[in-house]
Order: structure tokens, then sequence, then C-alpha cells
């Protein structure tokens, strides 16, 4: 197995929380284990029945290995806001095709690391990293351009892009971020 296939595997267990985040109650994290080339998934309660749950909901795959997991908290963001913004964009952070941009924001930090740290050194892919992000928000709304979708909790508001000419960018601000004409181009 491959670590392209393991990717696979981890971004569908990532998809099924992002669209049923009511049932990630017993999900503490999950990651690909690059050495020993498997997806490990951390349970909280990980007893045989809620594993078999797990597959039959989730995914089945014997490259699959389930270990202990804790209760997450919700993560401790920081922002710093552009003074005189009007609406400034800037592109943050890129990886491959995908661009990160804030707005009206100077810096975001993650628990104590700034956002670009969190990308590169928190999680195994950016899209986990995102997606870890998205998992503490709510999903305010989803527009008709492909899929993208608009998320906020008490300290930012994110803009997932999915258009259906496959634009994936994110938009980052405070709680007042709303979707722009000019977004997701």
């Amino acid at each position: 197995m491959g670590i392209k296939e393991l990717n696979k595997i981890n971004d569908k267990i990532t998809e099924f929380y992002i669209n049923n985040n009511d049932k990630a109650g017993n999900l503490g994290s999950h990651y690909v284990d690059e050495e020993n080339k498997v997806v490990v998934v951390e349970l909280i309660n990980n007893s045989k029945e809620e594993q078999e749950k797990f597959r039959k909901e989730v995914i089945d795959s014997e490259y699959i290995k389930f270990v202990q997991g804790s209760q997450q908290d919700n993560k401790q963001i920081k922002i710093t806001k552009t003074k005189d913004c009007n609406n400034q964009v800037i592109e943050y952070y890129q990886y491959e095709e995908q661009k990160v941009y804030l707005v009206c924001l100077d810096e975001i930090t993650i628990d104590g690391a700034t956002f670009k740290d969190y990308f590169s050194k928190t999680y195994q892919t950016f899209n986990d990293s995102i997606n870890s992000l998205i998992n503490d928000m709510e999903l305010v709304d989803t527009y008709k351009d492909g899929g993208t979708k608009l998320y906020k909790n008490d300290s930012i508001a994110l803009i997932k892009c999915n258009t259906i000419d496959g634009n994936k960018d994110i938009y980052i601000g405070d709680t007042n971020l709303e979707y722009q004409e000019s977004f997701c181009k």
C-alpha cells in the first residue's frame, strides 16, 4: 500500500466526518502513519463494537489501525485584525494549487502556533489541518458554485471553496466574514 492510497483512505474519513459532524463524538483523531503504512484512527471508546461500527459507517480497510484516543478540546484561536481593513484580502499560504487568504487579518495563531506552522507541522497533510479546524466550526452556508462552504465559530469564519472549475482555496477572516463575488475564482 502506497502513501497516495493511504491518503485517499484518510481523506475519506475526513470527508465522512465533515458531512456527518454529529457522528464525530467518538473520534479523537486520524492520520497517515507513513512508516508503518497504515491509517491510524484514534477512538475515544476503542471497543471492538465501536471499531466495527466505524468500519460499517465510515470505511472498512485492512490498512486502518485503531488506537485509544482522547477527547480533544476546541482549539485556542487568536487573530490580529488589520487596521483600516476595507475588505483587504492577502495571500497568506500556498500548498500545491490551493491558496489560503486572510481577509482583514494580519495573523492567526492556533494553540500558540502561527497558522503557517499549524499547517506545516501539526498534521500529516494540508487538508487534514484544514479539516481539523473545520471540525470545531459550525457550517453556516453552502453556495451553489459546486459546493463552497462557509464555517464559523466564536473566533473566525472560514470559506472553503469547492467550485465546478476546481477552485479549492480557503478564505479566513473574523466572524463577520461573508462570501464575496471575488472569492473562489
